[in-house]
Parts: C-alpha cells; structure tokens; sequence
C-alpha cells in the first residue's frame, strides 16, 4: 500500500542487477518486508536480483507491461527500500 499498489496490482521488485514484477497479494507481515518465492515460475530471485532472505530491495508500482520475472541490467527509480524475506 505505501507505494500505491493495492491486492491484484503489479509491483515492482528491484535491485542494481534486474528486477521482477509481480501481482501484489497482501499478507500479514511486519512493516517494510516484502515475500517472494525464490524460485516460482518466471520469478528468479537469487538470478534476476541477486539478493536472499533479509537483503534490501526496492519496491515500485510497475510502470511496464513487463511480464513477472523480466530482468534488466538496470534499475532506476526513486522506489521505497524494503527488506526481501
């Protein structure tokens, strides 16, 4: 919610080495953490992002129609941190 995502949207995972997007299912989790699967379907955590359980990423309402798991070499926004669990 506090990058303007609601339930069913797509957001934005990202890091300096790619991102993914995802829809958005709500959960109960603390603040500030953000869960995906590290390896389901086109989501390639550890590959697209090179991050795992408690590294920081970045967090954004998706501005593409890129399919969930696209990679980049970059990733440039203002997004909000958030911590990967």
């Amino acid at each position: 919610a506090e990058v303007g995502v609601a339930e069913g949207g797509l957001l934005t995972v990202a890091t300096d080495r790619g991102r993914i997007t995802v829809p958005v299912v709500t959960a109960s989790m603390p603040d500030h953490v953000v869960w995906l699967p590290t390896l389901s379907g086109a989501s390639h955590v550890h590959e697209y992002l090179g991050v795992t359980a408690g590294e920081v990423v970045r967090l954004s309402a998706a501005t593409d129609t890129a399919p969930v798991g696209a990679r980049t070499d970059q990733s440039r926004s203002t997004d909000t941190p958030e911590v990967a669990r």
